[in-house]
């Protein structure tokens, strides 16, 4: 977790935790690691769900006066540079809601689930298309999103599920190879 905090500070200019009803040991690590590197930890006591976790944590951001939220797993671990090359994504257009990087899983057989809307239903992006630098889609994973408040305060709260959360924002990839100068992947375990 210090790991990832580390990097969400680097490019953040506050991080909340969101604790979704761990043990009390786990919480008592996290408190530690949140002391650590100055995060904000909002402990919720129980598990309330993935998107109504994420909303608190919206609401507390919204709270401290930011302006966009970046969502991140616990087990995803951002770019050194995904929010400078996101944030790029939404200032050159107002339009878009939120961007998101190119999941990328360093495990055999690893697919990159990018949907592209394609009329009556989202189909997988082709591998040409992945390989352009951005990329319109029909929805983002939420982990490693940035999305402008506003967009959040148009459309409302997250809503609740019971695994991970998409948002269906108007959206996009934004894409560099990995482990280059301006990479925007985010790695998942």
């Amino acid at each position: 977790m210090g790991d990832l905090l580390d990097a969400l500070h680097r490019q953040c200019d506050g991080v909340v935790v969101v604790d979704n009803g761990s043990g009390s040991t786990s919480l008592k690590a996290l408190r530690e690691t949140c002391n650590e590197y100055g995060s904000h930890l909002l402990e919720l006591g129980e598990n309330i769900g993935i998107a109504a976790a994420q909303n608190r944590g919206i609401t507390l951001a919204r709270s401290h006066g930011a302006s966009f939220v970046l969502l991140s797993d616990h087990d995803s671990m951002p770019a050194p540079n995904m929010v400078a090359l996101l944030s790029e994504a939404l200032r050159e257009d107002p339009q878009i809601a939120a961007a998101g990087p190119l999941p990328y899983e360093e495990r055999e057989g690893a697919d990159e689930l990018v949907y592209i809307d394609r009329g009556w239903a989202p189909k997988r992006a082709t591998r040409e298309e992945l390989r352009q630098d951005r990329l319109d889609v029909a929805f983002l994973i939420a982990s490693g999103c940035l999305i402008r408040m506003e967009a959040l305060d148009g459309v409302g709260a997250c809503a609740r599920t019971s695994s991970s959360t998409t948002l269906t924002l108007n959206g996009e990839f934004v894409r560099e190879e990995p482990g280059g100068a301006s990479s925007s992947f985010r790695q998942h375990a």
